[in-house]
């Protein structure tokens, strides 16, 4: 069977670094976490920025998490419903992420 590809494992592993600590983290930042050339992760983070994984602001030139994953998680979390204790619904089997999924199930009635 063959291995993983790098260039996901790579992009994998900017949106966890993102997604942890820091809200947003520059170019530089970035590479020096992962271990990356600055070419390599420049090029990564520009993809996943034109996809909306990741946005950059304008002022700082600093990444963060982008929009397009919120989407995503949504359709996760409205889809994996089940019944829940409280007025809302609730997403099995990830505890920590009921808020989240309260909010999204009472409003769009998944």
């Amino acid at each position: 069977m063959p291995g993983p590809i790098q260039s996901l494992e790579r992009a994998a592993a900017i949106l966890r670094l993102l997604a942890g600590g820091e809200r947003r983290l520059g170019l530089t930042e970035v590479s020096a976490s992962l271990g990356l050339a600055k070419g390599t992760t420049h090029g990564m983070l520009r993809t996943l920025q034109q996809e909306g994984f990741v946005e950059q602001d304008p002022e700082s030139g600093k990444y963060q998490l982008g929009a397009e994953l919120l989407r995503l998680g949504q359709s996760y979390t409205c889809t994996s419903c089940v019944p829940g204790p409280w007025s809302g619904r609730t997403i099995w089997p990830a505890p920590a992420a009921r808020r989240c999924t309260w909010a999204c199930c009472t409003s769009t009635g998944c």
